[in-house]
C-alpha cells in the first residue's frame, strides 16, 4: 500500500471500531482525505485496493462507493499490504 492508501485505510478502520464508516466512502471522500486532485490517482488506488481484497465496490458509475472488507481470512489481507 501506498502511503494514501495507508492513510485512508487506517481512516476507515478507525472508523468501523467507532460503529461503521457514516455515509459511503466514495472517490470524492478518498481524494479529500488523501489531498490528491487527480481522479485517476484515485481510480488506481481503489483498483489496487479491491484488487488486494483490502475494499469492497458497491455500485457503478456515479453511484460506485467502496466498504472495508472486513469478510474473508485476515492474514490473506495482511499479506496483500506487503
Amino acid at each position: 500500500m501506498n502511503g494514501r492508501q495507508e492513510k485512508v485505510f487506517e481512516h476507515l478502520c478507525l472508523a468501523e471500531l467507532e460503529g461503521g464508516y457514516q455515509g459511503k466512502f466514495t472517490n470524492q471522500k478518498y481524494r479529500q482525505k488523501a489531498k490528491i486532485q487527480e481522479n485517476k490517482t484515485a481510480q488506481r488506488d481503489f483498483n489496487d485496493l479491491v484488487t488486494k481484497e483490502i475494499l469492497l465496490k458497491s455500485g457503478e458509475l456515479k453511484a460506485t462507493h467502496y466498504l472495508l472488507n472486513l469478510s474473508g481470512s485476515l492474514s490473506q489481507r495482511v499479506r496483500a499490504l506487503s
